[in-house]
């Protein structure tokens, strides 16, 4: 009787305990691989914004005259872009005819108003980055 149903009822709380301590477990260590993503991420983030801090428009400007702009230059832009959610522009290799991802002109739509360039990357919600990108 009682002793019976007792049993089963105390076999019951044990199997959901276990199941509550092992969903337990599993978030804490999804909220400790978060805290190391967060703890790699953060002294980028700083540096990201101090040298975003330290950007003149009139290295805007200068960038924007330029014909060829050295790869770092570019892959600065094409990050930028990608951030801002700008498209690239598709082109055809001349030499091999594979199409291939333009970002430089695509930055060049950009850098026709620097100032609101630097005032979009400025006000920038880094907080919702869009898990795409």
């Amino acid at each position: 009787g009682d002793k019976a149903k007792a049993d089963v009822t105390r076999g019951e709380c044990m199997e959901v305990e276990a199941e509550a301590k092992e969903q337990a477990d599993q978030a804490t260590s999804i909220k400790e691989e978060a805290q190391r993503e967060l703890d790699e991420a953060l002294p980028a983030l700083n540096v990201a914004q101090n040298a975003l801090k330290a950007l003149k428009l009139s290295s805007l400007q200068e960038i924007k005259a330029m014909q060829t702009p050295p790869a770092g230059v570019r892959l600065t832009l094409e990050a930028t872009c990608v951030i801002l959610q700008v498209k690239p522009v598709r082109k055809t290799d001349q030499a091999t005819h594979k199409k291939y991802d333009d970002y430089w002109e695509a930055a060049k739509g950009l850098l026709v108003d620097p100032k609101k360039l630097m005032d979009g990357l400025f006000e920038f919600d880094k907080d919702n980055i869009p898990e795409a990108i």
